[in-house]
């Protein structure tokens, strides 16, 4: 199991930073320029870090930074994180035994209680709840049982569930406290708090079950307008910048650099099942008139289908509306990505014979007009909860409402099996627009900066070298 630094006393410290002067920070060994604040700005609004909640890849890579699953997928397989080892399996119960030395951020030992009740609530989230399938219920929860401090019991619906794989689930990492959106309660190696004006506050946790961040700290500002935003990294104010590298094509007063993150992350244009597009041949027709190529512009690598493996979606012949029509589309204000794709979607609706009305919402009332069904097109960025396309057609399937396909995927071992994606690509209600594109520009003495295998940046591994701290 990898780890980061977890503190010595302070001559073996010195010694040590010596030694390791020159080398590349790296987890697992100290790096020579512990400490120093970053400050990076957030690319949208971020409503929560509830793990099963979050809804964008920067946002998932927050929580990650936070909360912990139980189980990870890593080079070799499943790995323990937080359990013990694996699951003990006997018949159809599933017990795991929890590390001993787990604290949470407000310093007080993980229970398996507090995991029982994270998972419970886990259930309620559809973005969450279909992985938990192929466990029994128990009051419309999932059966886990907390019997004794370390120990939890997992009442399977037969003995393939692969229950550690389940575990591993990104939207299943372990939060506690009774603010899950805004202050979770991980054993991760950041703490989280948000101030009043929008901040995010990620501040090293020394006893995180992995060993503590290089950084002390990651100030994340919300986002604001472009120009501003670039004026800010040009003058060294914040040390990323999601706009590039210039507002005139100027020089910043520090020298930097620019950083491709991965397309991992597809993105879905999702009809309404209300209003007109519960007509399946006006929905054809809508999503046969989206030229993907008109999208690279706005961070779309277009493509047609969800993952390599899997089939794009089944559409009908299509036909196009009567009269004229107006479909209402909402988004998150402030949300760069999606504001920029409804406008270029707006083009090709309007010569289908739609006209797009966008209605830039809080995150609070948007997620309030999606659970309403209040809109008749929507923007889905799927987070993909493990790797592989399975995963992703599971949860794809769940942004779009189809919880009993989903489910249907975490029901046995399916999960790790390519084919039960495959067969239910066809009967995803969504068009896949293509996979989010996008560069960051850093400053360019900052070391660590890597993805991990789902596309999440890797806050942890950031490190500075020891003048600039």
């Amino acid at each position: 199991m990898s780890t980061r630094s977890t503190g010595a006393p302070g001559f073996a410290l010195a010694a040590l930073a010596l030694l390791l002067a020159a080398a590349t920070p790296a987890r697992g060994a100290l790096p020579s320029a512990y400490g120093g604040v970053l400050r990076l700005p957030a690319p949208e609004p971020v409503a929560t870090l509830d793990p099963a909640e979050v809804s964008s890849p920067f946002s998932a890579a927050l929580a990650a930074s936070v909360c912990e699953t139980l189980y990870r997928v890593g080079p070799g397989g499943i790995e323990p994180v937080l359990a013990a080892g694996p699951p003990t399996i006997e018949g159809r119960i599933a017990t795991i035994r929890l590390r001993s030395d787990l604290r949470r951020h407000v310093g007080t030992p993980l229970r398996a209680s507090a995991v029982v009740a994270s998972l419970r609530r886990a259930s309620h989230s559809p973005r969450a709840g279909w992985l938990l399938g192929g466990f029994e219920q128990d009051g419309g929860e999932p059966d886990v049982r907390a019997v004794g401090d370390e120990v939890l019991e997992v009442r399977l619906r037969n003995a393939r569930v692969d229950v550690a794989r389940v575990l591993s689930a990104t939207s299943l990492a372990i939060a506690t406290g009774r603010d899950r959106r805004r202050r979770p309660l991980g054993t991760g190696p950041f703490t989280v708090r948000f101030t009043g004006d929008g901040t995010i506050d990620l501040r090293a946790f020394a006893f995180a079950a992995e060993g503590a961040p290089y950084l002390a700290r990651i100030v994340i500002p919300p986002p604001s307008r472009r120009d501003d935003a670039l004026r800010a990294f040009e003058l060294g104010r914040v040390d990323f910048s999601w706009h590039g590298e210039s507002l005139y094509g100027g020089r910043p007063v520090r020298p930097v650099r620019s950083t491709r993150l991965p397309e991992h992350a597809p993105v879905l244009l999702v009809p309404g099942r209300s209003g007109v597009l519960r007509d399946e041949a006006l929905w054809s027709g809508v999503a046969r008139a989206i030229d993907r190529r008109r999208l690279e512009r706005v961070g779309i690598a277009p493509t047609p289908s969800l993952a390599p493996g899997l089939s794009p979606p089944r559409l009908g012949a299509g036909r196009r509306p009567s009269s004229r029509t107006t479909l209402r589309m909402p988004v998150v204000a402030g949300d760069g990505f999606q504001v920029a794709l409804a406008e270029a979607l707006a083009g090709p609706l309007d010569e289908a014979g739609y006209e797009l009305r966008v209605d830039q919402l809080t995150p609070e009332r948007y997620a309030n007009a999606v659970a309403r069904g209040g809109f008749d097109l929507r923007i889905v960025t799927v987070v993909p909860p493990l790797p592989g396309a399975t995963a992703i057609m599971g949860a794809a399937l769940a942004e779009t409402g189809q919880i009993r396909e989903a489910l249907s995927l975490s029901r046995d071992a399916s999960l790790r099996d390519p084919a039960a994606g495959a067969a239910l690509a066809p009967r995803l209600r969504a068009l896949v627009l293509g996979r989010r594109r996008a560069v960051v520009s850093h400053r360019a003495d900052l070391a660590g900066l890597h993805f991990d295998a789902l596309g999440r940046l890797d806050l942890p591994s950031l490190s500075l070298p020891r003048e600039a701290r």
